[in-house]
């Protein structure tokens, strides 16, 4: 009342007072009550793709809406300024952008303040930022915005990758989540205390691949163990868990295991290698000893086994030996018998010849003797006249 001017009781009751006061209430109404235009909070949406999902487009007006109507409902996508779609009360719907036109179901014509939008079979070409504008009567138009990320499921796997022992850090396990949208999350989970590496591309189609190696310098003894791989995506509430188990290449290692067998005993050639020995070795088998290649039978323990048993084996890394010691004095009473008569004839026979060379020796010293003392002889009596002679023999008898 205190906008509306000063008048008489006669002006008050005119025609053109009583409108003239109706205006004036209107345009104070708008001023206080209502703005031209209403732009809402930005909102995020999220969808899976090939579902639907409802844009929200509802006007907000004074509670006294009878007089109000809604002139025009229009969808905006992106930062074009070309609208998508667009409802009359008189005229309808019109889709003008085909890749819509069959998806668009307008949630509810009959409330004219509701421009809510539902958006079936979902693409993931809808992503990306929307703005519905209402138009109602006398209130202009009101502007919302919202952005709808469309979700993709990732399709997820995890593979070992084959290396050699070393001591520098090679990848040992790829992990792939690949054409998701937005991009998974992964980590790894292990034992082995290792690095790992995350890289990402995008698909043609606006999807991510996320792909991680996991690193480690890898031993013998991680051959066999696992690690886990854990990817992360919007799409599910919950992760995802692969579990790789390492593949380590290094050349054999080998022990060799003694077992009792039949009276005897055998030599297995227990290997780990990575890949598998393919060849077998052994080195310093008695005779008549039976071998499969892994494996030795000894039929009987007799010092005549003793020795130092070495098996090889070799795989495309490389080769390694194992030795097994037998020391045993062990052995039947005719064989001790056989050995020791064998060591005294070979005794006997050597001191047999050494007396035979000694007295040889003595032989052949006493046969010079006698030489050397006739020689002596013939020329002392050469110096000798017959006297002397006769007196030199005398005494040598």
């Amino acid at each position: 009342p205190s906008l509306l001017p000063s008048l008489g009781e006669s002006q008050a009751t005119s025609p053109s007072a009583v409108m003239a006061a109706m205006v004036w209430k209107s345009i104070a109404f708008l001023a206080l009550c209502v703005p031209a235009s209403n732009n809402a909070p930005d909102r995020t949406l999220t969808a899976l793709v090939g579902t639907e999902v409802l844009l929200p487009c509802e006007a907000t007006t004074p509670n006294t809406t009878s007089n109000t109507a809604l002139v025009q409902l229009s969808w905006k996508k992106g930062t074009e300024e070309k609208t998508f779609a667009i409802y009359n009360p008189k005229l309808g719907m019109n889709v003008s952008d085909k890749r819509y036109s069959s998806r668009i179901i307008l949630r509810n014509n009959n409330n004219l303040q509701d421009g809510s939008i539902l958006l079936k079979a979902l693409e993931l070409q809808d992503e990306g930022m929307y703005t519905c504008e209402v138009n109602i009567f006398p209130y202009g138009i009101q502007t919302y915005t919202m952005n709808l990320t469309i979700v993709v499921s990732p399709r997820n796997r995890a593979t070992k990758v084959p290396a050699q022992a070393g001591l520098s850090e090679v990848p040992v396990a790829n992990c792939t989540s690949a054409n998701g949208n937005p991009a998974a999350k992964i980590r790894w989970i292990s034992n082995l205390h290792g690095n790992w590496t995350t890289a990402q591309s995008e698909n043609n189609n606006g999807t991510k691949t996320v792909t991680s190696l996991y690193k480690v310098a890898p031993t013998h003894s991680a051959d066999g163990q696992t690690v886990t791989c854990v990817i992360s995506h919007s799409a599910s509430n919950s992760t995802e868990r692969c579990t790789v188990e390492l593949s380590i290449l290094y050349p054999p290692l080998v022990t060799i295991a003694r077992s009792d067998w039949n009276g005897g005993f055998i030599l297995t050639c227990d290997v780990k290698a990575n890949p598998p020995a393919t060849n077998y070795s052994w080195q310093w088998l008695p005779e008549g000893m039976e071998t499969n290649t892994k494996t030795v039978f000894i039929k009987a323990e007799t010092i005549l086994m003793n020795g130092n048993y070495t098996c090889e084996a070799t795989n495309s890394i490389g080769s390694g030996k194992g030795t097994f010691q037998i020391y045993s004095i062990k052995g039947n009473a005719s064989g001790i018998i056989i050995i020791i008569c064998a060591a005294m004839g070979v005794l006997l026979v050597v001191l047999a010849s050494f007396l035979i060379v000694l007295l040889v020796r003595r032989k052949h010293k006493s046969t010079e003797t006698q030489a050397n003392v006739a020689i002596q002889r013939k020329n002392i009596m050469q110096g000798l006249n017959l006297r002397e002679q006769s007196l030199y023999c005398e005494l040598q008898r």
